[in-house]
């Protein structure tokens, strides 16, 4: 079997339309980020689930084994991106942060932006796109027609 070029097949890009500070909706394309950085984000992603394992099983700081706690530790970024909150996300979005800030994006919409790109890295185009769609929520609120009526309850005598 030969492998045949993937690039018609795997998109290294997302368009997010996003509606800017004074103006209309604008569509961001924002790449995929550097594998560093992906690898970055996978690792901590991780770290954190483990975290909340540790947690849900009642540990705390001083319960951790060396073990747990080396588990825990989180990697260094990759070179180049400053360890603030700023740097992650411009490493996140790439171009499109800068052009967000020039356009006057509220926070709430970058910080939705910078969710679909780690849902997408951590998980799949899939996990982004409903991520986007319910705007950053873990599941879909039903519609009204979705639900079933309730159902009344006869008293009791």
């Amino acid at each position: 079997m030969t492998f045949k070029d993937i690039s018609a097949r795997v998109t290294p890009t997302i368009q997010l339309p996003i509606p800017t500070g004074e103006g209309p909706v604008k569509k961001y394309t924002i790449s995929s980020p550097s594998a560093a950085m992906g690898e970055w984000l996978v690792s901590v992603h991780a770290i954190t689930q483990r975290a909340n394992q540790l947690d849900q099983q009642g540990a705390t700081p001083a319960t951790l084994t060396e073990e747990q706690t080396a588990e825990l530790e989180v990697p260094d970024l990759p070179d180049g991106v400053p360890p603030t909150s700023a740097g992650i996300t411009r490493a996140l979005l790439g171009p499109a942060y800068d052009e967000m800030l020039v356009d006057g994006v509220p926070h709430e919409y970058m910080a939705l932006a910078k969710g679909v790109v780690t849902a997408w890295v951590v998980g799949s185009r899939e996990d982004a796109e409903e991520f986007w769609a319910t705007g950053g929520s873990k599941k879909a609120p039903k519609a009204p027609a979705d639900r079933k009526p309730k159902k009344k309850s006869s008293p009791q005598t």
